[in-house]
């Protein structure tokens, strides 16, 4: 299901079963004035790229046009990722944006302060890092949860975009094992 609030395009996510019995009634992306913008085009394609074919039930997704400082962002407690697209962006660089924010998502919902620690002991990290920004809408490269995330779309869309971690090199092969040993066990991740 969509719903459009303006210029921004939103997204309900669906089982696969729901996603199914709706792709016959999707229709172009338009604002409420049904004019189609760049950004929403490109946010399409960039789906199409997305490598990780999981999505969290329930949540949304919306693609707007470019914010000063910001890409993507994952709002957990109201189960949305917001994608700001800019004019440079090709559908590869969104979709790798869309991963890192999925990859948020994960972690609000699977992992666990121990699992939080393995990760950290995984990268070589030291366990006192902080794993979450403290400010509201922080950058996220310099603490845990955006180094899991960067190595997660590094991980799933392979090497096609910038690793933005602050707190070290791309994952290397251990690493990459941990994050497809946890995304293993989830729905729809079967051929991952």
């Amino acid at each position: 299901m969509k719903h459009i609030i303006g210029t921004l395009l939103i997204f309900t996510l669906f089982s696969s079963a729901q996603a199914a019995s709706s792709v016959k009634k999707k229709q172009p992306w338009r604002d409420s004035a049904g004019n189609v913008h760049i950004y929403q085009s490109v946010g399409r394609m960039a789906m199409k790229e997305v490598r990780w074919n999981w999505r969290p039930v329930g949540w949304i997704i919306a693609f707007g046009p470019g914010r000063n400082g910001y890409l993507g962002m994952t709002y957990g407690s109201e189960k949305k990722i917001a994608i700001w697209i800019r004019p440079e962006h090709s559908p590869t660089n969104v979709a790798n944006i869309f991963v890192h924010e999925l990859a948020h998502a994960f972690d609000f919902l699977y992992l666990t302060p121990e699992l939080r620690a393995e990760w950290l002991v995984t990268r070589q990290l030291p366990l006192s890092i902080p794993w979450y920004p403290s400010c509201n809408e922080c950058c996220d490269y310099n603490f845990g949860a955006g180094d899991f995330a960067e190595s997660v779309s590094w991980t799933l869309q392979g090497h096609a975009t910038d690793f933005h971690s602050k707190l070290g090199p791309p994952p290397d092969k251990v690493q990459q094992a941990l994050i497809q040993k946890w995304f293993a066990t989830l729905p729809n991740m079967a051929g991952m």
